[in-house]
């Protein structure tokens, strides 16, 4: 099942994760300026685009590395999160959220794994 991953997402994927952090940073800088929401969408538009790298992969990785990059993509968005939604609350509370999405992440991946093998065993 694991197959040889393009050499092109690799480094796509680290400048979006890094423009993701930079615009979600930035965004909980402007809070109350016009330019608020714009950071906000510059952020959920590179998480967007990891997450198709993602669905990309998850015919050519295994199982275990799907877990992986889904409990990375968690701690990306929670992350990107506090940085966003919550700026100047602390590096712990930074820290609780990347923990926290890392968590929510491989949980979710694991969820689905499960419905997926409930449903196509019918």
């Amino acid at each position: 099942m694991t197959q040889p991953i393009p050499r092109f997402i690799g480094p796509t994927v680290v400048v979006l994760a890094v423009l993701a952090v930079t615009f979600a940073g930035l965004g909980g800088m402007a809070v109350g300026e016009r330019v608020y929401p714009l950071f906000g969408a510059g952020a959920l538009f590179c998480l967007g685009m990891i997450l198709v790298f993602e669905i990309i992969l998850n015919g050519l990785v295994s199982r275990k590395a799907m877990t992986g990059l889904a409990a990375g993509q968690g701690a990306l968005l929670g992350a990107c999160t506090s940085l966003f939604l919550l700026p100047g609350s602390g590096f712990l509370t930074l820290v609780g959220f990347t923990a926290g999405g890392a968590v929510f992440g491989a949980v979710s991946f694991w969820w689905y794994r499960v419905r997926y093998s409930i449903l196509s065993n019918r």
